[in-house]
């Protein structure tokens, strides 16, 4: 699943519309935050790494809402994710 999809699975199953808590723009960042590298020495070059299983999305949402929530914003934004530490 997309984390689109899996965000919006979340929420629906507690009765709410994802798009009201977090836009795509938050999506996107989350989805860009959560890209990693793995390096394999001089000779042998690095690889990308996808971090976005479930734990992880979780974590960097509820670390989210809990930013949002503190500054009062309304919506979970590219902007917001980035100041998350």
């Amino acid at each position: 699943l997309s984390i689109t999809d899996y965000v919006a699975h979340k929420f629906t199953r507690k009765g709410v519309d994802y798009s009201t808590v977090i836009n795509q723009g938050g999506i996107d960042a989350i989805k860009e935050r959560l890209q990693g590298v793995t390096g394999f020495g001089l000779k042998r070059g690095q690889e990308s790494k996808d971090m976005s299983y479930p734990l992880n999305v979780n974590t960097m949402l509820v670390k989210a809402m809990n930013l949002a929530a503190s500054l009062g914003e309304e919506i979970i934004n590219r902007e917001l994710i980035e100041r998350i530490k």
